[in-house]
């Protein structure tokens, strides 16, 4: 059974599409399966994935979401597949008013989970209903951060709804706080030790670094590990992928 995990920080810019994408690369290039879902309106995730402009796909995650059934979901090669986002997941809260309405992606979920290793959740920066139903979905929560005051805020109100949702869903831990787009200065540093002493064991000590490199691979839609395989950023990220694997899987 496929284990669920929740990519997520109240604070946009902190990297987190790149580290959905990262994540999902690197463990379906070790031939693990992988269903990235994009949670994000911006779908910026949809975007580097796939070759169907964001607007042009028949149906996506919203249509899934208000009709309850048929998660669309797009083959990107053989171990990595995607159900993709776009605008029109803008005004979800206001199409779904039914009942336990935060339940419904976890019951979409929950019907092809058996396919899958792991299914990654690349959530909107909010802690709107798209965030809190992907973490009643999840197993396993991961919080890509920078290291400043507005980056660690938006993780502790992540943290914060996460230890609400454990109540009604006790299965959630989180598996990982990885330090993003790192550039070693004296306030850096300073909340690089807070995250880390915050944190406690799910800190990953590996930090990624800031690299244009992967901006420009994000710019090209680019596979990283192709596009600059022995880069720093590159390298860190593999081995925050080895490391978030064993948490969530081990």
């Amino acid at each position: 059974m496929g284990k669920i995990v929740t990519i997520a920080n109240n604070k946009g810019g902190v990297a987190k599409t790149t580290t959905v994408l990262a994540l999902a690369q690197a463990w379906s290039d070790k031939g693990l399966q992988i269903l990235a879902v994009d949670l994000d309106s911006q779908g910026n995730l949809t975007s580097l994935l796939s070759p169907i402009e964001s607007d042009k796909h028949p149906r996506t995650i919203r249509e899934a979401l208000v009709e309850r059934k048929d998660l669309p979901i797009e083959v990107i090669n053989e171990n990595l597949h995607l159900v993709p986002a776009s605008l029109s997941l803008s005004n979800i809260e206001n199409e779904i008013t039914q009942f336990y309405r935060e339940s419904v992606l976890k019951k979409l979920l929950d019907g092809v989970k058996d396919n899958y290793d792991i299914i990654i959740l690349d959530c909107p920066p909010a802690l709107g209903l798209l965030t809190f139903s992907a973490l009643i979905a999840s197993q396993a929560l991961v919080m890509p951060v920078m290291a400043d005051s507005l980056s660690y805020a938006g993780m502790t109100m992540v943290a914060e709804l996460a230890s609400r949702v454990t109540e009604y869903n006790p299965e959630l831990k989180l598996k990982g706080v990885v330090v993003t787009k790192f550039k070693s200065d004296k306030i850096s540093n300073f909340y690089l030790k807070t995250i880390r002493e915050q944190t406690g064991p799910a800190f990953v000590e590996t930090v990624v670094h800031e690299a244009t490199k992967i901006k420009q691979a994000t710019a090209m839609k680019e596979n990283i590990y192709t596009f600059d395989p022995t880069g720093r950023a590159t390298q860190d990220y593999l081995q925050v992928a080895d490391i978030l694997e064993d948490r969530i899987l081990g």
